[in-house]
C-alpha cells in the first residue's frame, strides 16, 4: 500500500451482500451508540444531535451500475462521505486487490482475500477524522463486513473480521 492509502478503510466481501439495502445502511447509522462510540474514538458527543438531523445517504451500496455512494452528515463541506465499491471482476478492481496482496504477510488474511469478489473504499480526510465522519465510517465498515461476510482493514493498518455481535476482532 502507498501513502496515499493512510486515510482510508477497506473491506473486502467474498460475494454479494445479503439483505443490504440503503435504508438498511440510514437505519444501523442512526442506531449506533455514539455515546460509547464517541469516547472509544476520542470524538465530541455533543455534535451527533446536528449530525443525524443532516444525515444522508445518496446512492446505493449495492447499486450494480454506479460504482459509489454518498453519506452526508452535516453541514459543513468536509461532512460528506464517498463510499467507492470495486469488482475485481474489472481491471482496476483486480488491480487494487493486487496491490492489497502483495502488502500481505498472514496466511490467514491472504486466504480471505484470494476469496474477495468486491472492496469498499471509504477514504477520509484530516478533518473527518476529528469529526463524527471517522465514527460513521467505521460505522459503514461494520455495516458492510456484517452483510457481506467480509473482512477490514482499518486506519492502523490493521485487519478486522466481525463476531457474532459485530465487534471487530483483529486478525491475525
Amino acid at each position: 500500500m502507498n501513502s496515499q492509502d493512510f486515510y482510508t478503510i477497506y473491506i473486502f466481501l467474498p460475494g454479494p451482500m445479503a439483505a443490504a439495502d440503503a435504508k438498511s445502511l440510514e437505519n444501523a447509522l442512526r442506531s449506533a451508540h455514539f455515546k460509547t462510540l464517541c469516547q472509544q474514538y476520542g470524538l465530541d458527543p455533543s455534535t451527533v444531535d446536528d449530525v443525524l438531523e443532516h444525515l444522508t445517504l445518496t446512492g446505493s451500496p449495492t447499486d450494480p451500475i454506479v460504482p459509489f455512494f454518498f453519506v452526508q452528515y452535516g453541514q459543513k463541506a468536509h461532512q460528506t462521505l464517498m463510499v467507492e465499491r470495486w469488482d475485481v471482476a474489472e481491471p482496476s478492481g483486480k488491480a487494487l486487490l493486487a496491490a492489497v496482496k502483495a502488502s500481505v504477510d498472514g496466511h490467514a488474511i491472504a486466504k480471505r482475500l484470494a476469496e474477495t469478489s468486491r472492496i469498499f473504499r471509504i477514504p477520509l480526510n484530516d478533518l473527518q477524522l476529528s469529526d463524527v465522519g471517522l465514527l460513521f465510517a467505521y460505522e459503514i465498515a461494520r455495516w458492510t463486513a456484517f452483510h457481506g461476510k467480509g473482512i477490514v482493514r482499518g486506519l492502523d493498518g490493521k485487519w478486522y473480521a466481525l463476531n457474532e455481535h459485530q465487534a471487530f476482532i483483529p486478525l491475525l
